[in-house]
């Protein structure tokens, strides 16, 4: 089914991740997912329920992060059921490229896959994607956190709000040189019942400008967990120790809130980021390996699948 009520749909959706830790790779920064424009358009979302209305499965179609978004009630797991769930993206993925007037991937990501998975991955036209493979890192934050060096006129501080959103915007699609961050997502951000403005932190330049931002999440079931989504520096303020002063930024102001564990991700390949992550303590938790398929507009992915 539709979604039929955004905020009554996410509430739940959250509330069956949260009852079933574990099983969600973005469990903790789920918030900064659902948040996405994406996530707000109802034809990039479906919902599977049971006959007494109790949602059993959501799936969601990630634009900006190529990716498809699902999760199934561990009572409701089945191969058919993913496939299911996939014959749907397959169906949706096409109306994406024919909307944005070009080629459209999408892809799954997995820790663990079985040769049942990557067969029925594969029987629907996902092949192996290592290009978009990540990894999770995670440290402690029971011990001390080194203090963040800043350059002389440079603040930290917390997002001053909804007044402050178009400039974190700007700030974040020139440190990832993409368009996909927009204002109704960073707005969408601060009405989460698990945002914390006082973890929403900007790094702010001499000429006023955000020159840096990290986000954390806590876990809302069990404070204890954390994560940082998204972390970047704009790229007229690098090679300048702004990646490691907002990352110690972040990380102080978690610890604070009695967090005692963080975990962040990115690109298997970003060599960069995940010097830094190790130079700061953060230890390799786990690889997931991608698979994806390409759709071009008006490619009718559901109907060949069937």
């Amino acid at each position: 089914m539709k979604p039929e009520n955004q905020e009554a749909d996410i509430t739940r959706i959250t509330e069956m991740v949260y009852a079933h830790p574990g099983h969600f790779t973005h469990e903790t920064d789920l918030p900064y997912r659902l948040s996405s424009w994406s996530a707000q358009n109802p034809a990039n979302v479906r919902l599977w329920e049971d006959a007494n209305g109790r949602l059993l499965a959501f799936a969601i179609m990630q634009e900006p992060f190529l990716a498809l978004d699902y999760f199934v009630h561990p009572a409701a797991r089945s191969w058919q059921m993913e496939r299911e769930m996939l014959l749907w993206a397959n169906g949706r993925a096409p109306e994406v490229a024919t909307e944005q007037g070009r080629t459209f991937p999408y892809h799954l990501f997995s820790r663990d896959e079985s040769p049942e998975q990557v067969a029925l991955w594969q029987a629907l036209g996902l092949t192996r994607a290592d290009y978009m493979d990540t990894v999770f890192m995670s440290r402690s934050l029971s011990g001390p956190i080194p203090d963040p060096t800043l350059p002389d006129g440079f603040v930290a501080r917390p997002l001053h709000g909804s007044a402050e959103v178009a400039a974190a915007v700007a700030a974040h699609q020139a440190a990832f040189n993409s368009t996909n961050m927009r204002p109704n997502w960073r707005h969408a951000m601060l009405t989460q019942p698990q945002y914390r403005p006082e973890l929403d932190t900007v790094m702010v330049a001499p000429d006023g400008r955000i020159a840096a931002f990290c986000i954390g999440w806590l876990h809302p079931k069990d404070g204890r967990q954390s994560s940082l989504e998204p972390l970047g520096v704009h790229p007229d303020f690098q090679r300048l120790g702004l990646g490691t002063a907002i990352l110690r930024v972040g990380l102080h102001r978690l610890q604070l809130l009695g967090a005692t564990s963080v975990t962040l991700f990115t690109n298997a390949d970003n060599n960069i980021a995940i010097h830094l992550y190790e130079n700061e303590g953060f230890c390799l938790q786990c690889r997931e390996h991608g698979y994806g398929r390409l759709f071009h507009p008006g490619h009718q992915g559901a109907a060949h699948d069937l």
